[in-house]
């Protein structure tokens, strides 16, 4: 991993970008944290797609030469990827329902008599 000489000397040498994209790849990154540790699962047609598509633009920014940006994106990905391997939350209506509860009658007072 760069030091952060090495990073300032890439900026220096025209490489600022890498380090500005991979900044905001990172935050993404740290956002997706919660949603891993969330008992829930995304939609798999979110999770997949997502996850390929942030692979493959990892792929592309890894031939230009934007390594930072590069394995930022592509730890994004995997991170899609890990939550469609997640269980699914338990749907409402599976979960059991209790007894419903007894209704006590009331019991009658004695009519006033006159």
């Amino acid at each position: 991993m760069p030091t952060l000489d090495q990073l300032i000397a890439l900026a220096g040498d025209g490489r600022w970008q890498d380090i500005f994209l991979s900044a905001g790849n990172f935050f993404f990154c740290f956002t997706l944290i919660p949603m891993l540790r969330h008992p829930g699962r995304p939609p798999l047609l979110t999770c997949i797609p997502t996850g390929l598509a942030l692979l493959a633009g990892g792929f592309v920014l890894a031939t230009l030469h934007l390594w930072l940006t590069s394995l930022s994106q592509i730890i994004m990905g995997l991170e899609w990827l890990l939550m469609a391997l997640k269980k699914p939350a338990p749907h409402p209506t599976s979960v059991p329902e209790r007894d419903p509860p007894k209704i006590q009658e009331k019991k009658k007072s004695p009519e006033f008599v006159q």
